[in-house]
């Protein structure tokens, strides 16, 4: 986010606060405290920005394909985008519509900042993200064809599931879903899978705590909140 150093910039009949709030996860492996923000809160005129505010067609694949298909794998993994919607920068004229007042500590003034990049709690941040993901495809993808069937079809917005029927193909659609990511500025952390080592390679930090499942352990994962 950005500071708004020039009060003009207020007096703009265009925009819009963004009221937020600290949601606290303590189950979560990464970020156990994230803020949210509501995009759906009424304003003086009585209507909010998401009511008025496109939110573009739906390009998720659909929940229960994602995980039909990835339960044909004999050889599973899985990884998420790291803050997939803070890496997409929107363009700097629609930052307006997505201020917040903000200060570090109790004793100082409210101070106003813009948010920079796509946002989640707007009803377009899904459309964004996943758009952003087809075009890095459109791009990139001829050189990691592996990796581009991921991102139209086994993803479901910033998690995604994957495997392969052998173990070479796994580790290479791993290595390219990895290398075209990193090609559009995204990070991917959480990794699992049933086969330790599909994971060869992945730094300790960026593996889910517990990075592969034994039917004697009593650990339990879930993906996409399937157990």
């Amino acid at each position: 986010m950005e500071l708004v150093s020039n009060p003009d910039e207020l007096i703009s009949t265009q925009g819009y606060f963004l009221p937020h709030h600290c949601v606290i996860k303590e189950t979560s492996s990464s970020t156990k405290l994230r803020p949210a923000f509501n995009a759906s809160q009424g304003t003086d005129l009585g209507i909010s920005l998401n009511e008025v505010l496109h939110s573009g067609p739906k390009l998720q694949t659909e929940l229960l394909d994602v995980i039909l298909r990835w339960r044909c794998y004999p050889i599973v993994f899985t990884a998420g985008i790291e803050k997939m919607f803070r890496r997409i920068w929107i363009y700097p004229e629609e930052c307006t519509y997505q201020k917040i007042l903000w200060k570090s500590h109790p004793d100082e003034e409210l101070n106003t900042y813009c948010l920079k990049t796509v946002t989640f709690g707007f009803a377009s941040a899904p459309y964004l993200g996943i758009r952003t993901l087809h075009q890095l495809t459109d791009d990139e993808g001829n050189n990691f064809p592996l990796a581009t069937d991921i991102l139209r079809n086994e993803i479901n917005v910033n998690d995604f599931l994957s495997g392969a029927y052998e173990f070479d193909t796994t580790i290479e659609k791993r290595r390219q879903v990895s290398l075209l990511l990193k090609a559009g500025g995204f990070i991917l952390r959480k990794w699992l899978s049933n086969c330790e080592d599909v994971l060869q390679g992945v730094l300790e930090d960026y593996k889910e705590k517990a990075s592969s499942y034994e039917f004697t352990q009593e650990t339990i994962h879930r993906a996409l909140g399937i157990l």
